[in-house]
């Protein structure tokens, strides 16, 4: 194949038809970059609303029946019909996680409640239990039913070897008979 001189190609007939399709890609690429960048945001909008959509499903507030249940049919509020009963039964849990997790349990005490946070209830124990299984205590408790939330950790030696320990302060909600 022989190549064709510079001046063959260069014509003037040449340089307008060359000339013409630059300016049909150019005018091309101008209208397919924003078509590009509105699908790319509509897109992005999508996600969002679906984003969004998940997190309202999530936050949904909870119902104040007493019978309501989570996904597992665990009741994810502090049972007891008066919050003496519900007392009682944060202590329970309470000591509970604290034994199963391989601890034994000191002390346990329920806090005053003010008149603003009544249906929040609030314990405290003081268990002494092995270094590995404070994490698996921690765990127990914010992960189970009732929801349950570790406000105070304050975590110092045993006078055994290799056990600490752990003052534990945490709250659950309770749903009063209204």
């Amino acid at each position: 194949m022989t190549w064709l001189p510079f001046s063959r190609i260069f014509t003037r007939e040449n340089l307008a038809g060359i000339g013409y399709l630059l300016a049909l890609l150019t005018l091309c690429f101008v209208i397919l970059l924003p078509l590009m960048n509105l699908m790319k945001r509509y897109h992005e909008r999508d996600e969002s609303l679906e984003m969004l959509a998940r997190l309202q499903e999530r936050s949904r507030p909870a119902t104040p029946a007493a019978d309501s249940t989570n996904r597992n049919g665990q009741v994810p509020f502090l049972q007891g019909l008066s919050i003496t009963l519900a007392s009682a039964s944060l202590l329970q849990h309470l000591s509970n996680a604290i034994t199963k997790a391989g601890g034994s349990v000191i002390s346990t005490e329920i806090e005053p409640q003010d008149i603003q946070s009544r249906d929040y209830l609030k314990a405290s124990a003081t268990c002494e239990l092995d270094q590995v299984a404070v994490q698996r205590l921690l765990f127990d408790i914010e992960s189970g039913a009732p929801f349950l939330f570790v406000d105070q950790l304050f975590i110092q030696p045993a006078m055994e070897e290799g056990r600490l320990r752990v003052v534990l302060g945490v709250s659950g909600m309770w749903l009063a008979a209204r």
